[in-house]
């Protein structure tokens, strides 16, 4: 090579020189930039990974309890349902054995009124015809002057079917009111037991949006690492 060309070449490169050195400068700051630029959002992701985690982990709790609470009120409403069926089935007996009443009682009073109209027949004094004739006169009225003519015993029977239908009465009226209570506490716990059940879908709706969120930042956190690990 002619000599002249050598320093041609020379000069050319000693005129490249600090252009190339100033380029390596501004690679090396750009690269630098970007590192910090890849530290950072490495650090932005680890912090919202790690509140993400523990946000996710309360959650999980808090479905955990949800869950545990749901069948504690499944229970209580089973044993509910199983109290309002026994009461229904005692009502039930309670109605049956008042109607039976009522009819052996009918019965008697049948019995009586046969008794009666007999004694009537047969020559009753005339103040008990008057009695018998009086359309107007008061059933119970009526009873009371009957009476005179029927048996103790089937009086007894009268008046114990009497008793006995008013405690009927009584034991169905405290019956049909623990029912209606019942009956409440299902509806209250029904009514609880719909709220929890929609509020735990909706938390867990949230935690599958959270955890899918988490997969796909630690996915980001996984490529930035690779990078940083390039520019280092």
């Amino acid at each position: 090579m002619h000599w002249t060309s050598k320093v041609t070449i020379a000069l050319l490169l000693s005129g490249l020189s600090p252009l190339l050195a100033a380029q390596e400068a501004q690679d090396a700051d750009a690269a630098e930039r970007e590192l910090t630029a890849v530290g950072s959002a490495i650090s932005e992701i680890q912090s919202w990974l790690s509140d993400a985690n523990e946000t996710a982990s309360a959650e999980e709790a808090n479905l955990q309890q949800a869950a545990e609470e749901l069948a504690t009120l499944a229970s209580a409403l089973n044993t509910l349902e199983l109290s309002i069926q026994q009461e229904q089935a005692e009502l039930t007996k309670l109605q049956a054995s008042a109607s039976a009443l009522q009819e052996q009682k009918a019965t008697q009073a049948r019995t009586a009124a046969n008794v009666i109209r007999a004694a009537y027949k047969q020559g009753t004094p005339n103040p008990l015809k008057s009695l018998l004739s009086q359309d107007t006169l008061g059933a119970d009225a009526r009873m009371r002057h009957y009476s005179k003519l029927i048996s103790a015993q089937q009086l007894a029977k009268i008046e114990q079917f009497e008793a006995t239908l008013k405690a009927i009465a009584n034991n169905q009226e405290e019956v049909s009111s623990a029912l209606s209570e019942l009956n409440q506490q299902q509806q209250q716990l029904a009514s609880t037991q719909n709220a929890l059940t929609a509020a735990r879908e909706e938390q867990t709706a949230a935690l599958q949006t959270l955890r899918s969120s988490i997969r796909t930042r630690a996915d980001e956190l996984e490529q930035l690492e690779i990078n940083q690990a390039e520019l280092q």
